[in-house]
């Protein structure tokens, strides 16, 4: 009889040990699991600032882009006038000169 009852206390004693491995591994998961989320959540943050950033990065390259033609369109106006101009001053030099001949 005791014979049995040391087997069946063996027994339990072994489910107890195996219980409680479980349970320290159920543990650490969680812990990782809490830390994957954690980290997961962060990321999430980050790449949302990143996207929020290139959109406002494309906002100002697309309002640059839009300075430098129009920039572009007042140097070509005023090379042309400056030209027109040159052209008008020759025109009337070469009428001085006429006149003086």
């Amino acid at each position: 009889m005791y014979l049995v009852y040391g087997y069946v206390l063996c027994i339990v004693y072994v489910l107890y040990v195996v219980l409680h491995t479980q349970a320290d591994e159920i543990k650490a998961s969680d812990e990782n699991a809490r830390r994957a989320a954690d980290d997961c959540q962060r990321m999430q943050d980050e790449l949302r600032k990143a996207q929020t950033d290139i959109g406002n990065v494309e906002k100002i390259r697309r309002q640059l882009q839009g300075q430098v033609k129009e920039l572009q369109a007042r140097l070509d106006e005023s090379e042309a006038a400056r030209a027109g101009a040159g052209k008008r001053a020759i025109a009337a030099l070469e009428q001085k000169v006429m006149n003086i001949s």
